[in-house]
């Protein structure tokens, strides 16, 4: 666990002081749990099992109410939910630590930095940014219900294997000395999915750390459900198949095309929802198999009729 100090911004924080204490406390506690790039695993049950590591802690504190902070601090816009190849992930936003080492958790589908912010590498050496292995290349945005968002962001669109920064931050060492130019450290300027008020919190880490707003939140269980099935993403010969109720061969450049052509739906959500039919239509499973057309066909078909649906 990190080792942070709070600044005294966080008194100034409207949404902060707007919550109940037990709710502000828990937030506080996110911030010693996080990673560098400030985030963790998504599933309820662990965060609270560490967030609250003592007997006296846990017992102060009931799963369903945790639960309901969880879900508050998704109202006052502090996190965003996400998922990463089935797994359920959080990130606060507004992130400003400045001192990085090497991911722990995948990137977020939107950048969760603080605007601005300078980044230096762990005694020297040079950021992380990549996910971490066995990370998916593109992260889920998910709403409050934990069902994929619609739209997903525009940055969830970019394929990408380099999570370098997403604003026009300067890069520096530890000695605040600069690397490497913005142009090749960072992608383009992307626009986040989301943007709520600025949040006047801090948090320092030895120089600065800082915490803001804007993103979406929903329990590890609900997400864990939603995204499990649609994140597959194994290549088989070029082919979309359908194996032990997922469909295999599926890759995130595929469902990327699809979300461009149909904006009115979530290409992730509604490949889940297809897979969950086809496991118990045995028979619609069959006639795909006997006509030869593949599942990629089925796929599409089912795409484009939800979609006249969802626009009328």
């Amino acid at each position: 666990m990190p080792d942070r100090y709070l600044r005294e911004g966080l008194l100034r924080s409207q949404l902060w002081n707007g919550m109940e204490a037990e709710t502000q406390l828990l937030f506080v506690r996110l911030l010693l749990l996080v990673d560098d790039f400030g985030c963790y695993d998504g599933r309820d049950d662990l965060i609270a099992s560490y967030a609250y590591p003592t007997a006296a802690g846990a017992g102060a504190v009931p799963f369903d109410e945790f639960v309901v902070m969880m879900r508050t601090l998704h109202e006052r816009n502090l996190i965003m939910r996400y998922s990463n190849a089935g797994k359920a992930y959080i990130a606060i936003q507004q992130w400003s630590n400045d001192l990085r080492g090497i991911r722990r958790y995948p990137a977020p589908p939107t950048s969760n930095d603080l605007p601005g912010i300078k980044y230096r590498g762990k005694y020297g050496k040079v950021i992380g940014w990549a996910n971490p292995p066995g990370s998916a290349e593109i992260s889920i945005l998910l709403d409050i219900d934990g069902r994929p968002a619609v739209p997903q962001p525009a940055e969830w669109r970019n394929v990408r294997s380099d999570y370098a920064p997403m604003t026009d931050a300067v890069v520096v060492t530890a000695q605040q000395s600069r690397v490497r130019s913005t142009a090749t450290q960072s992608l383009e300027k992307k626009t986040p999915v989301t943007s709520g008020p600025e949040v006047e919190v801090e948090l320092d880490n030895r120089e600065r750390d800082g915490v803001g707003a804007g993103g979406g939140v929903v329990t590890a269980a609900q997400s864990l459900a939603t995204t499990a099935t649609a994140t597959t993403a194994t290549e088989i010969n070029g082919e979309i198949k359908f194996q032990n109720g997922a469909f295999v061969g599926l890759t995130e450049e595929q469902k990327i095309k699809w979300q461009d052509m149909c904006n009115d739906i979530s290409i992730p959500d509604q490949v889940a929802r297809a897979a969950a039919w086809l496991e118990v239509n045995h028979a619609e499973r069959a006639a795909i198999e006997a006509r030869g057309e593949g599942f990629g066909a089925f796929l599409v078909r089912w795409l484009l009729r939800e979609e006249r649906s969802k626009s009328g």
